[in-house]
């Protein structure tokens, strides 16, 4: 018998190895989301969440069926897809998201008896978060929203968007969600769902500059590009394929890091962002808090930012005040100036 002979029942290994069929985990995770989903509808959940969910977990899934190939992972599976994740590339804060995702997975499973906790024993990667941290200063944010016209619809709602981003601290998930019918004109004031929160239950206010910007958006709006949603969303794309449509996040976060690059603050090299989270949407947010901490203290801009915690919002503001006493002190090493 030749060397090149290829034994009955062996596959080439020419061809593609078929991914393993999952029934059970395919079905426990099924399970899992519906269950999330019926939380969902008990306003346990936002709807982000169980968004968040189903993206993140496609990853592990998809480990099972093509590297794993096993239905009944254990504690060392799940090990090796987190070694397999840091060898990828993927930085840590994303390797973490979908190590909780399982996490969380396999807790549920283990309180419904249908399998055990195997993500129990694996630990999240260290995530360094207290460097220094640049911020926009409030002239800085002044100058962005200023360099951007009121000729023509989008730009009018662009600069309208980032001024409302600025002066509530909103995240980009609250200023998608807002809707007209949100805005009360006579008391100044904005309704809004803040993070983890599962109805608009919280009030912000306004500037009666960015109530006015608002109401010229509007006008023009209804003039140019009317909506019949109901409710009708504040901000709304205006590209061919989505016009009337409410804006996404990731439309929003493109739209101000496009001002941002024309301002000079974020920068790229070969197409590429070099400071993708310095200078993005929530760096407005992060300006907003600094601004306010500065000026009226951190409990004033935890109140603003709607941290749980003072500490979340005194960390933050460390970052911050480090970075502004390295540039200070970089001056003060100067031999040469």
């Amino acid at each position: 018998m030749t060397d090149d002979l290829i034994l009955a029942g062996a596959p080439s290994p020419d061809l593609p190895i078929a991914p393993v069929v999952l029934e059970l985990q395919g079905g426990l995770v099924a399970d899992w989301l519906a269950w999330l989903a019926g939380q969902v509808a008990m306003r346990q959940y936002s709807e982000s969440t169980l968004t968040s969910y189903r993206a993140t977990i496609r990853p592990w899934i998809a480990y099972l069926e093509q590297t794993a190939r096993t239905d009944r992972p254990t504690a060392g599976t799940v090990q090796q897809y987190v070694q397999d994740l840091v060898a990828s590339g993927r930085q840590p804060a994303t390797i973490n998201l979908y190590l909780n995702t399982v996490k969380s997975l396999y807790r549920w499973c283990e309180t419904m008896d249908s399998y055990p906790s195997i993500a129990r024993s694996v630990r999240t990667l260290r995530e360094f978060r207290d460097g220094p941290l640049p911020c926009l200063s409030h002239e800085q944010i002044v100058d962005l929203v200023r360099g951007i016209p009121e000729d023509t619809l989008g730009h009018l709602r662009d600069r309208a968007l980032i001024a409302l981003m600025y002066a509530t601290a909103f995240r980009c998930v609250s200023i998608v969600r807002a809707d007209v019918e949100d805005i009360d004109w006579d008391r100044l004031a904005i309704v809004h769902q803040p993070k983890g929160h599962v109805a608009k239950d919280t009030a912000a206010a306004l500037p009666q500059s960015v109530a006015d910007i608002l109401r010229r958006y509007l006008d023009r709006r209804s003039r140019e590009c009317s909506t019949t949603a109901v409710p009708q969303p504040l901000f709304i794309a205006l590209d061919r394929r989505s016009r009337g449509h409410r804006m996404t996040t990731k439309s929003v976060r493109v739209q101000v890091v496009t001002y941002m690059e024309r301002a000079g603050h974020a920068q790229r090299r070969d197409g590429t962002l070099v400071n993708p989270g310095l200078f993005s949407a929530h760096s407005i947010r992060r300006s907003a808090s600094v601004t306010t901490a500065d000026a009226a203290g951190l409990d004033v801009a935890q109140g603003l930012l709607g941290h749980a915690s003072i500490e979340t919002t005194r960390k933050s503001y460390a970052r911050v005040t480090l970075e502004r006493r390295l540039r200070e002190n970089a001056e003060r090493l100067n031999v040469l100036g």
